[in-house]
């Protein structure tokens, strides 16, 4: 009769713990299910009212500054010279284009902000959109150059353009930080969204 009853407790313990592993699986899931709802939410609220409410005039103004901005390249981490002069500065440009193996020379250069002990960007306009595209590509390759491996640039992006990659960037942050894996930031049609690997 002990036996009996040991065997009825043990397989009432064993029912009881496996009832509350399901709970345990489905508030974990639950909860994961809410973070994302709450990331969504958010990224929604982050987004710039002109990205939700465009109006036409505002949308034109956008793409004129787009298309003003098109032939330009930002570049960072660029070495100052002691004698600081926009000529030096091109010098140095040009050194930068030949580790990508270009040849291709600016029509104009401009180091943006004030004047401070911080190196300041600088911003560089092509000949045209294709030698931009063309850096862009071929962009890696100062990895390898010891001068300039901390060099980096990137297209002259718009206000709007700006604030739409931060939220796509705060939108990454937070749901890996709720150990969703992975995902990174993808562009279509040179707008950056989040997207998942096996995701089309």
């Amino acid at each position: 009769m002990k036996k009996k009853s040991t065997y009825i407790s043990d397989t009432y313990r064993f029912t009881i713990s496996k009832q509350f592993d399901c709970f345990l699986n489905e508030n974990k899931v639950l909860k994961y299910k809410i973070k994302k709802l709450e990331s969504k939410i958010s990224t929604l609220e982050t987004k710039p009212a002109s990205i939700i409410e465009s109006t036409p005039e505002n949308i034109f103004s956008e793409l004129l500054d787009r298309q003003a901005r098109s032939r330009n390249l930002i570049f960072f981490n660029v070495p100052e010279l002691p004698s600081d002069s926009s000529s030096n500065d091109m010098q140095t440009i040009l050194e930068v284009f030949r580790h990508i193996d270009t040849d291709v020379i600016p029509l104009n250069l401009l180091r943006l902000g004030k004047v401070s002990t911080q190196c300041q960007p600088i911003r560089i306009t092509l000949p045209n959109q294709h030698d931009v595209f063309n850096l862009l590509k071929n962009k890696s390759k100062l990895r390898k150059s010891d001068n300039f491996k901390h060099v980096s640039f990137s297209t002259d992006r718009t206000l709007l353009q700006r604030k739409h990659l931060k939220s796509i960037l705060d939108e990454l942050n937070f749901r890996k930080s709720i150990d969703e894996i992975d995902i990174f930031i993808k562009y279509v049609n040179n707008v950056p969204i989040v997207s998942k690997n096996g995701v089309t």
